[in-house]
């Protein structure tokens, strides 16, 4: 399933204004997740200390990454509320709660 959450506050990344996120969902795989999951591992040492990965902005974000092909660097850009409501969806993925 491909989801795309309009951003309240568009974004200039690489030359593009990007009004809208779409999260393909149904490209996520076992793989896919162990994969985010040792990128999560490697980017900090303090991230081994996190026992459910699903509830971390990092990691949720990280599997944003991968669901959308933006690179983290877009991520780090946006407004705050644009950022809560992505990693927000994608905790609810996670979780089992529809949108």
């Amino acid at each position: 399933m491909k989801e795309t959450i309009e951003l309240l506050n568009p974004i200039e990344f690489h030359g593009q204004t990007i009004t809208g996120i779409e999260l393909d969902f149904e490209m996520l795989t076992g793989e896919v997740l162990i994969r985010i999951d040792r990128e999560f591992m490697a980017a900090d040492r303090m991230n081994e200390a996190v026992n459910i990965r699903e509830y971390s902005k990092e990691y949720q974000i990280l599997t944003a990454s991968h669901l959308s092909g933006l690179p983290m660097e877009f991520y780090h850009n946006i407004k705050a509320r644009d950022f809560s409501a992505i990693t927000t969806r994608v905790q609810h993925f996670f979780i089992g709660i529809d949108s």
